[in-house]
């Protein structure tokens, strides 16, 4: 099953600390999308490393959108 929210896209890749070093961010930025979604310029890397087999691969851009906040969705967002 497609996790369906911020928190278990993010503990599919192993908790704020891990996609924090994944995505060459800080831990408290990651912690930050739990409450207003991962930004739409990480969804290609995500994706790409789910299909890798670094997280479940149900995670896709589609899944990604599905979950976000629309103020995650703009320039401005972390």
């Amino acid at each position: 099953m497609a996790p369906k929210t911020a928190r278990e896209i993010i503990d599919a890749f192993g908790g704020t600390r891990a996609l924090g070093d994944l995505l060459g961010r800080p831990r408290n930025v990651v912690s930050q999308w739990l409450r207003i979604g991962i930004p739409p310029k990480y969804w290609p890397e995500l994706s790409r490393r789910a299909a890798e087999g670094i997280a479940t691969e149900s995670i896709t851009i589609e899944v990604l959108e599905r979950h976000v906040p629309s103020e995650a969705r703009t320039p401005e967002a972390v």
